[in-house]
């Protein structure tokens, strides 16, 4: 008997219940009507739609099978081998061994080896291959569909940091608006002069700094892992996962080559490189580790670089116009 089997029986009583609930006249059967509609309503919320926690679909109720510990649905072509057949007597769901055992093992196929992530919300974990997508590399943070499902309404409710910070500014404006725009505006404006020099810088043709910061990216002790393209036969999976393989000698070839036009063009391919490495590697292994430290190394050279270049070529400019 499916589940909306069950449930029809159940709405057809409480109908009865409410409309003898109306009838009543006296005070004693009507307080038995009350009690046995009360009963009657929580026997109805027990049948309330049941996903399977693996999927997050509620289709196929007659394949769903339900955990005799924590009362919540399954598939059972969703786990890894597929369940041909229904257990005898008590089954309880891998989540729920992994809570009594103390030991996590994957929801999917049960298995407690192999690379596993856990929930940050809940006992359930899951290999990181039996993800669909499957995911290539371990994340730092990781909740299951459930618990996101779960959270979606309490996120919804908070009101963002952004809108939190508006209406702060609003209110100082409200309460002060001269001392506010004293205060916020030369801010504001010197932010704006940087991002505007980084911008004009890398929109210059002058590679320079571009091969400047690249011979120093090759010499760096963490660049090691960058400084040739990929091995596919080494790492066959490569392809599946980056799309644009990048790395310094493709870089280099390019600027001898003058492929780049700008700066930014420059820019945009060192952070591919850093970007794959983070895709691809964990963040704890040595490759990850290096790309971090590499990125954090870019960007602030490349920043120093281009603001020096950029009052460097301004006279040269002014010297240009007066001849």
């Amino acid at each position: 008997m499916t589940k909306r089997q069950k449930k029809a029986p159940l709405v057809i009583k409480l109908c009865i219940l409410l409309q003898q609930t109306t009838v009543c006249k006296h005070e004693s059967r009507l307080r038995i009507t009350g009690l046995r509609l009360q009963y009657a309503i929580q026997a109805l919320m027990k049948y309330k739609v049941m996903l399977c926690q693996i999927c997050r679909k509620d289709d196929n109720e007659a394949e769903l099978l339900l955990c005799d510990g924590c009362d919540k649905g399954y598939h059972t072509y969703c786990f890894k081998p597929k369940m041909d057949n229904i257990p005898d007597g008590d089954w309880y769901c891998y989540a729920c061994i992994s809570k009594a055992t103390g030991e996590p093992c994957c929801i999917v196929c049960g298995r407690k080896n192999g690379k596993i992530i856990e929930c940050d919300h809940c006992p359930r974990a899951i290999h990181i291959d039996c993800l669909n997508p499957p995911l290539p590399r371990m994340p730092r943070k990781y909740a299951c569909p459930s618990c996101i499902a779960n959270q979606g309404m309490k996120k919804k409710q908070k009101r963002s940091p952004k809108k939190r910070r508006e209406s702060f500014v609003r209110r100082e404006r409200k309460d002060s608006e001269t001392s506010t725009k004293a205060v916020e505006i030369p801010v504001e404006k010197k932010r704006g002069k940087n991002v505007e020099k980084l911008r004009t810088a890398e929109q210059s043709d002058n590679m320079t700094a571009c091969r400047l910061v690249l011979t120093e990216m090759e010499k760096h002790e963490d660049g090691w892992p960058f400084l040739k393209p990929v091995n596919f036969k080494q790492f066959p999976t490569y392809k599946k996962y980056i799309k644009n393989p990048m790395d310094f000698t493709t870089m280099k070839n390019k600027l001898r080559d003058s492929l780049y036009k700008t700066r930014g063009e420059f820019a945009s391919d060192t952070r591919l490189v850093f970007n794959n490495c983070m895709i691809f590697n964990e963040d704890e292994s040595d490759v990850g580790k290096a790309g971090h430290t590499m990125r954090k190394y870019f960007e602030q050279r490349w920043k120093d670089l281009l603001l020096s270049s950029d009052s460097t070529e301004q006279p040269s400019v002014v010297e240009d116009e007066n001849s």
